[in-house]
Parts: C-alpha cells; structure tokens; sequence
C-alpha cells in the first residue's frame, strides 16, 4: 500500500506538467482578492431548527438558531436574530426577535391560535445579512397542520428551462443538460422537447418528481433548436454559441476531474485559469493551456476541500468568466452512537439514553449538539428537510427547499438527483466582477447585538419632516425607562434599545425642538422589507393530518383533567395602577383624594381650587397645565407628563376632557430630583391620575403611543416527569428538546425522559457540528406499545 502511494503523486505531476500548469503571479493576486473580500465581507448562515416536524393552531414552536461562517464555526458574540413567519400574500403573521449568543439560540415562538392550517413561509436572518443578497437569509416551509394535509396549487403554466453543464451550449460539443421544471417556482413532473429548424425532434424528455430530467445535446451548425413543453405548452429558443468552452465533472476515487472542451475559430492554445472555492476560500488555483479543439482534463484532490458544495470557475487571462458548475463534497461522516436501554417500552416509562461523537481515531469529539424527540407517527416524514441539509445546502442555494423535500442526499440516488439540481443553480454568495474590481462599498449594515430601530418623525398634518437635531424622546410604560435620540436629515433618526425588554410594549413618545414640545407630530418605525417572500398557494389534500385530530384531542384532555384549586390569601392587594412609577420617582409630592371634596364640573376648576403645585394657563389660547417646580431658580415652562392609571401620555386636551367624577386620586411630583430619575420625559413634572373607572387607561388616543414587540424571552421545554398522575391522560406529540445539552466528565451527553400515553415510534434525533466545523446527524427509533397492568 506504501509504494502506490508515490507512484499516485508521479502520476498527478505527470498529469499537472502535461496540461501545462504554471504558477503565476496573476493567481496569487486573485487570491489576495478573494481573500480581501471575504475579510471586509464574512458571509454568515444561519439555520433553524423546530423540535418537530409540524404544528397546530395554538402550539408552541420550540427552535434552536445555529449562525455559523461560512467554514461552519460559530460566530462569536451576541447578535440579534429575527424569525418572520408569512403567508401566500406576504403578509407578516410573526415577528419575532431573539438573542443569538455564540452561534446559539434556544427560543421558540406561538402559532396563533386563529391561524388557518396551510404552508407558510419561514424567513430568518441578522442585520448582518441585511449586506448581502436577501437571496442568503434562511428560509424554509412551515407546515400547519389542518384537518387534512396541504398541497401546493397554482393557475400558473408549467415552465421549462434548459441549464447546459457549465452554463454553455455550443455547436458542435456534447453537452450534458439538465432540464427543470417547475410551476410558479415549485418543481413539477412534466414532459418536454426539443426540435430543430427543420421540425425533427431532436429528444423528448420526462422531468420526475423532482422537476428534473437528464440528457446529451450535441448542437449542430446552421440550425436553430426550441425547447416545447409539452403537450401544447410553451416554447422558447434555445441559446447556442458557436464558440466557447464547456465543461464535463465528475467525481471518483478522491479526485475531481474536469475535462474541458473548446471549440474556437483559431488553432493558438489559450491558458485557462481553474479555481475551486468552498466555504469562503479558494482552495485550489491553477492554469491549463489549452490547444486546438483536444479535450484537457484537470485532476483536483478532493481530500482537502471540505463537505458541502464546491464551485469550480474557469477564467480567461483577463479573468473573464468562461464557465462555472457547483459540485456537492462529501467525505466520511463522524461515528455517531446513540446507547439507549431499551428500544422497546411501554406507555408511561423511562427512557434513558447516552450520545457520544467520536473522530476518526474514535476518541470522544466535543461538539456543538441538539437532541430532539417526537412521535413519527403523527407527521408525513416528506415534510422535514434534516440539519445537515440545511446547513450544506439550503443555506447556500436559494429556493432548494422544495427540491430536498423529495430527495434524500444521503443516498446514492439523492447524490444523483442533487448534482442535476446543483446544474441549474449559480453561486450567489459573491460575484467575481466586485471581488476584481474592489468597487463595493463598505458594509451599510452592522452586526447587533441590542434591538435597534430605524425611524421618521414627521408632523401629522402636513407630512414633513420634523427639523434636523429634533429631539425624540421614548419611554417604555412597562419596563419604566427612558430614551432619547435626535433626528439627522429629513426627520430620519436611528433607536438604540440599550437594555433589553421583552414581549409587548407600549412606548410613549415626545418631540422637541430648542427646548418647546413639537405637538402634532408622528413617528414611524421602519421595517425591514421582506416582499420578496411569500408562502406557496395551497389547498387541503384527500388524505387526513394525523396531527390536527391528535393535537386537537391532546389539547382537550391535558386542559379537562387539570385541577386548581383557589386559596385565599390574606395579602394586601395593591390597587394603585400607578405604583410602579411612582416608585421609580421616589414617592409623590403632593396627593389629594378627590371624593373628599364636592365635585368639580371640570379638571381645570378642581386642579384650580384643590391640586397644589399645579397651575391653569393658557398657551397661544390653549388651556393647558404647568407644574411649578420645586427649584424657583429652574422654572417648569413645558406640558407635564401624565399618568393616567398606569400610562403615561402627554395629551393634555385628553386630560382636560376627563370627568372629575370620575377620578379617585391625583398625585404630583414637582421635585427636580426626583424628575431626573425619569429623565427628559418627566422634566416638566408628573401628574397621577388614579380613576374608578377600569380601562380609563385603554381609553388615551395613541397618537403618542408605539406598540413594539421586544425580545422573545426563552422559555424552558417541559418534558415532563415520572410522577405524572395516573388518572390524567397524558398525550404528547414531542417528548425531549434541548438546543444544548451539557456534556459530562466523559464527553457524553446522558439524559432521559418519560413516554405518554400515546403509542408509536418515537424518532431520537441527534444534530450537530463538531469543533473543526463537520455537521453530522442520526436518528435511533424507540417503539411504544401500551402494554396492560396486572391486577
């Protein structure tokens, strides 16, 4: 084994020098910009994964976020992430933010319990992405369960598209092509052809389930060719040069060879540059001379060009792209073993399982691992396109979602149907043009690691801008803070949210102008536009969803059987709306009790005759209410901020349209110390208002109120435990969920978890990247039987 070894690499020099490969300084300047661009520009993925396959109205969607380089490390630090659910028309049904930390994210999300059963659009990316091609976010199907599967549907013809090997079709040369079809961008089966000028039929082809079929084309000269689909569909002339270079890949015994055929007007040899890049480095470079019209064949060592798809690039001596084709890498995966106790239990029972990832030597590998378990027998398997696919192929080939659906790559016949695909696709994550011409600007978009919003103040009535270097001024109702920005030109200004909040907010906000409130104004957050995504138009299938029924008879009889039983408390409820404020402020300075005076017939005559350090005055013939400030040498010249059972505005012609009648309690704070604690927003004072009326609160117009959706706070799985009651039915469709399990003394992940009531096999699925950046994946199957109690 020893001696072929040598005689391998002779050969390879052989091969090398006889195609004539040289070493030039031109390639090694293509690499210092290749190299260049990916430092100023790192690409980032980043893959979500649900804890099962599927959901129902009303479920919680648990998922792990995984952001990774494009070499398959982590990404470092903290950054935010955003998750958009949409459906057929584009319109947003969540929304949701969460914190990325290390490559990590463990959060999840609420499927509205109105929403209709269906396929929807999952988009999900960083402000980072928002540098690239939106083509780059990660995207994937949602499927929602109703009381029958969904399939897609469309009045949209079925359209045909030609992709030679390489991307050229030259008279002449055989080529291998792959046809595509699809039907509004989903694949399709369908049959073709292709006729010549004369009306022969060249070849008639059939396009499986995956959209897809495979043929030879050998053009000839002084004829035209048209693609027809097929019967009476559309047809289309087929692009063919009579120059040019094609390209024929294949794959075997560690090598790839590309054998390249020229067809050209003159006999003078021309060098070719051939790159091979893969996962954000060139990992192969070199020159070939190519003579006349003979084929020239280059041999490149697979072994050290990592899993995933590659792309292979040929270039003139000016760098000019001749030809391009993608190729899928795969090397040995790592051992993966999954040590159960029992792979045969019954309903109500312990599993105990351990997990170990081992290298090639069979030593433990740390890895970065997700483990999660569910009922197979309750989803279509179709539907649950697996970790490794994503990370090695969705994340880097816009719209192949629909195709993994159908194709298994793991097998010798996905291999096959996943190199056709890879025929129709191009590389997209750069473009050689800006890598060569270093013309593209910096980056617009910053990674993130807080909430940030983007934004327009404007007055209401006329539409313009507020001035430049107006102050905007937020405060956050229920986490009690404040925040304070300018606007730059046009009124547009930008909101970091330093401190974290999570879910709903209501945001009170305030504009000023050299010191005077701007009244009539408006503010509106920008929203990163997703209009290029929508779900696919579906209708409801013959065959009934296992799912709905279960989750919907779950749902009745894990709430039916659940007990509470009230104890009555002795505490001293607090009943003052108000409090948390208040608080924030130190305390009031001033309070009156309303009801232990006559009724006034208007706010104006009670604050007059009852409130002290509040005074009536009229602005610009205005009613309004000043507070008088407990530092005579600091004067109160602006509106206060008031407070009306716990939301604050600053609507004073709201206030002053209150009935007196209705107000238990007003409180005021006038002390300068005390005012900073909120800052600018309460600079002119605070009044409480404490009301007998319930939702007086609800009842404040919102024109100065933003409802943000903060952060989604990361709740814990509940797998359950052993004691569950006996007498309580217990039925689950996900049974285990943890995004990143610890690992022990021994480099092992050991856990358990508890079978319901319901029978089935159970699917123990183990997901991962190891520390050197190999994603790896394996499933073990547990069948649960119920299995009767002895008397």
């Amino acid at each position: 084994m020893r001696s072929a070894i040598p005689s391998f690499f002779a050969l390879l020099v052989s091969i090398l020098l006889l195609g004539g490969f040289t070493v030039e300084d031109s390639l090694t300047e293509l690499t210092a910009k290749f190299n260049s661009f990916n430092e100023a520009f790192p690409q980032n993925k980043l893959v979500v994964s649900f804890h099962q396959p599927a959901y129902a109205p009303g479920d919680t969607a648990f998922f792990r976020a995984t952001l990774l380089h494009e070499d398959l490390l982590p990404v470092k630090g903290r950054q935010i992430g955003y998750l958009v659910l949409l459906d057929a028309d584009g319109n947003e049904i969540i929304r949701d933010s969460f914190v990325i930390k290390d490559g990590i994210a463990g959060n999840q999300t609420i499927i509205p319990s109105s929403l209709a059963g269906g396929i929807y659009q999952l988009v999900a990316y960083t402000d980072w992405m928002k540098n690239f091609s939106s083509k780059m976010y990660f995207t994937s199907l949602l499927h929602i369960s109703g009381d029958n599967y969904f399939e897609v549907t469309t009045d949209a013809p079925v359209q045909i598209e030609l992709f030679p090997e390489g991307g050229n079709l030259i008279t002449g040369l055989t080529t291998q092509v792959v046809a595509k079809a699809t039907r509004d961008g989903m694949p399709v089966m369908a049959q073709g052809r292709i006729i010549d000028s004369e009306g022969n039929e060249v070849i008639r082809f059939n396009c499986g389930t995956t959209g897809l079929a495979k043929f030879e084309l050998t053009p000839e000269n002084a004829l035209a060719y048209t693609l027809e689909t097929l019967p009476g569909g559309t047809k289309s002339a087929i692009e063919v040069q009579d120059e040019g270079i094609n390209i024929q890949v294949s794959k075997s015994e560690g090598l790839m060879k590309a054998t390249l055929h020229r067809k050209s007007k003159t006999v003078r040899s021309e060098g070719i540059y051939v790159v091979l890049t893969s996962q954000g480095k060139i990992r192969y470079a070199s020159t070939i001379n190519i003579k006349g019209e003979e084929p020239s064949t280059v041999l490149i060592p697979l072994k050290n060009i990592p899993v995933g798809i590659a792309q292979l690039f040929l270039f003139d001596n000016k760098f000019n792209e001749l030809a391009s084709r993608l190729s899928y890498i795969e090397h040995e995966g790592k051992q993966i073993d999954i040590q159960l106790k029992d792979k045969n239990v019954a309903t109500r029972s312990e599993v105990t399982f351990e997990i170990s990832i081992k290298d090639d030597f069979g030593s433990v590998n740390p890895s970065n691992i997700f483990v999660n378990g569910y009922v197979a027998d309750l989803f279509r398997e179709a539907n649950d396109v697996d970790f490794t696919e994503q990370i090695l192929v969705a994340s880097d080939l816009p719209d192949s979602y629909s195709f993994l659906e159908k194709v298994d790559i793991k097998t010798e016949e996905g291999q096959l149907a996943l190199d056709e695909y890879l025929m129709t696709k191009k590389w997209e994550r750069f473009d050689w043009d800006e890598i060569l011409s270093n013309k593209r600007k910096p980056p617009e978009y910053k990674a993130k690691d807080i909430l940030t919003y983007d934004g327009v103040a404007t007055f209401s009535e006329t539409g313009k801008p507020v001035p430049d270097s107006t102050l905007v001024i937020f405060f956050l109702q229920q986490k009690i803070f404040g925040y304070e920005v300018y606007t730059t030109d046009k009124g547009k200004f930008n909101w970091p949210v330093f401190f974290d909040f999570y879910g709903n907010e209501n945001v009170m906000h305030s504009l000023e102008f050299r010191g005077k409130t701007l009244f009539n104004t408006s503010v509106e957050l920008m929203r990163d536009s997703l209009g290029g995504f929508r779900a696919p138009t579906v209708r409801p299938s013959p065959i009934k969803d296992p799912y709905y029924s279960f989750s919907t008879l779950a749902k009745v009889s894990n709430t039916s059987y659940t007990y509470s039983w009230e104890k009555v408390k002795n505490d001293i409820i607090n009943t003052n709306p108000n409090a948390a404020i208040e608080d924030e402020l130190n305390g009031a300075d001033f309070k009156v009790t309303v009801e232990d005076y006559v009724v006034f017939p208007t706010i104006e005559d009670l604050m007059r005759e009852i409130v002290r350090f509040v005074q009536n005055k009229k602005v610009a013939g205005k009613p309004t209410l000043r507070v008088l400030s407990s530092d005579s040498n600091r004067p109160i010249t602006g509106d206060p901020l008031y407070v009306v059972d716990g939301i604050a505005t600053k609507n004073t012609d709201f206030i002053l349209k209150m009935n007196p009648g209705d107000i238990a309690v007003i409180k005021v704070v006038n002390n300068i110390n005390k005012l900073r604690n909120l800052g600018s927003i309460s600079k002119n004072g605070v009044i409480f208002f404490q009301t007998k009326v319930s939702n007086m609160g609800a009842l404040i117009p919102t024109d100065d109120i933003l409802h943000l959706r903060g952060l989604n706070k990361p709740i814990a799985y509940n797998a359950g435990t052993k004691n569950q009651p006996l007498r309580t039915p217990l039925l689950k469709s996900s049974l285990y969920w943890n995004f990143q399990p610890a690992l022990n003394e021994r480099g092992i992940i050991g856990d358990k978890f508890y079978t319901p009531d319901n029978t089935g096999t159970i699917k123990l699925r183990v997901h991962g990247i190891t520390t050197d950046g190999i994603p790896f994946e394996k499933t073990e199957d547990i069948n649960v039987s119920f299995i009767k109690a002895s008397n």
